[in-house]
């Protein structure tokens, strides 16, 4: 949310915002947050929640992250 204060054209300019991170940004300030600016978070839910709309794309969007990684490191 600092980011976002400090740099507020990232979120103007750039409308329908998807954000995909980690289950570790888990907070309903932050979502409450990015929702007043029209960004949508998709990140992994707990074992024991409902799965979030669009969660099984994040299966192929971590295997092409880590993809390009281990290229990097190889090079």
């Amino acid at each position: 949310m600092a980011i976002c204060d400090h740099e507020p054209h990232l979120l103007t300019e750039r409308p329908g915002l998807l954000i995909v991170a980690d289950k570790g940004y888990v907070c309903r300030e932050l979502d409450h947050y990015l929702t007043e600016r029209g960004v949508r978070l998709i990140r992994p839910s707990y074992r024991n929640r409902k799965p979030h709309p669009g969660e099984p794309l994040l299966k192929s969007i971590r295997q092409l992250i880590e993809s390009v990684n281990d290229t990097l490191k190889v090079n």
